[in-house]
């Protein structure tokens, strides 16, 4: 099962580095509150599943389903944020390693982003 879920969120990586335009940004406070947002609904689907109590009803594959959207909108907040500071995207892969995480998450929040350029201004 550990191996299908590693497999499984390499799987969502690549679909997400593959699916987020180039050129989209997200700023800290878009960061963190988009952040805050999916850490309110995981919890808040958390609690429903542990009130479900039968692991495999079909409310718990619709939930299990619901986390994996979550997951993918998580990630790819983070690969919008690494554009942001233009880093690549690729080091949202620091999300997998224990402990390293709470730190790269930290940075996400508090290293500054690019500053915004009005291109049509200069046209």
């Amino acid at each position: 099962m550990g191996l299908f879920l590693l497999f499984f969120s390499g799987f969502l990586f690549i679909a997400v580095v593959t699916t987020t335009p180039r050129d989209a940004r997200l700023g800290r406070k878009g960061f963190l509150l988009r952040n805050l947002v999916l850490i309110g609904l995981g919890t808040f689907t958390a609690i429903i599943l542990s009130y479900t109590g039968v692991p495999n009803s079909p409310l718990s594959v619709l939930i299990f389903v619901f986390c994996v959207v979550l997951f993918f909108f998580c990630l790819q907040s983070q690969v919008m944020r690494l554009q942001d500071m233009r880093r690549s995207r690729y080091f949202a892969l620091l999300c997998y390693v224990p402990y390293l995480n709470l730190a790269y998450l930290a940075v996400l929040l508090l290293a500054p982003g690019r500053a915004q350029v009005d291109h049509e201004v200069f046209a």
